[in-house]
């Protein structure tokens, strides 16, 4: 799914409000885990949060940590306006960048937190009115995945971790919003709404309303995976 940082932009507020919800206390949890893994004792430890949304992960880092240097980086102006003033509101002064050049120069502690795990029950409807294979595979393992990353890339993966949190839509006019609506502030739903052509929605929007009802409100339910991967050069 192709995306711009002009398209993240747009959904900075959305993000910081509803996502930042969902994951805030998996990202508590999971920073505690990796002190727990690898304890960041040294003055002169520094932290990357690198595609780092509204600075989630990085304020929470900041008031555990406050020896910790961090830079939060992402390549949306928008994410980053927003986790400036976040920053700012907290009292914390750290530093936050979309600048992702010369990052490569430093030694960072990093890790990772995010990823969507699109239950299996999505399937239900999307696999029979033909839409699943331009979603996100609901069979992905995250886990695996950055583990097999890193090691390929010769890291000494120390631990990872993985956690989730459910998150329930209330109605089914709010999920087929999310389904249809090209003005959807969710990227993912934007680029579900703009696959299809006036006469492709034709037929398939009927097939799927149809099915939805059968597998509703079960439909409903889904799960932010949160994945913390630490790794260190050999």
């Amino acid at each position: 799914m192709a995306s711009t940082s002009s398209d993240w932009d747009k959904n900075a507020e959305y993000y910081e409000a509803q996502i930042g919800r969902l994951t805030g206390p998996l990202a508590v949890e999971l920073t505690e885990w990796a002190d727990g893994v690898f304890p960041f004792a040294t003055a002169d430890t520094k932290a990357l949060d690198n595609g780092r949304w509204t600075g989630l992960l990085a304020r929470h880092l900041a008031h555990l940590y406050p020896w910790v240097s961090i830079v939060a980086a992402d390549v949306s102006p928008g994410m980053v306006s927003l986790a400036e003033k976040e920053f700012e509101k907290a009292g914390l002064k750290k530093t936050v960048t979309a600048a992702l050049a010369g990052l490569a120069d430093a030694s960072f502690l990093s890790f990772a937190l995010g990823g969507y795990d699109w239950e299996d029950h999505w399937d239900l409807v999307l696999g029979r009115t033909l839409l699943a294979g331009s979603l996100v595979d609901p069979t992905t393992s995250f886990g695996e995945g950055m583990t097999a990353l890193l090691q390929h890339a010769g890291l000494e993966v120390l631990g990872i971790r993985l956690l989730k949190a459910r998150f329930c839509y209330e109605t089914k006019e709010e999920i087929m919003r999310f389904s249809w609506s090209e003005e959807h502030p969710n990227l993912i739903a934007q680029r579900m709404a703009e696959g299809f052509s006036e006469e492709e929605l034709e037929v398939v929007r009927p097939v799927f309303e149809e099915e939805f009802e059968g597998v509703w409100p079960v439909i409903g339910e889904f799960h932010e995976t949160a994945v913390m991967c630490l790794a260190r050069k050999q």
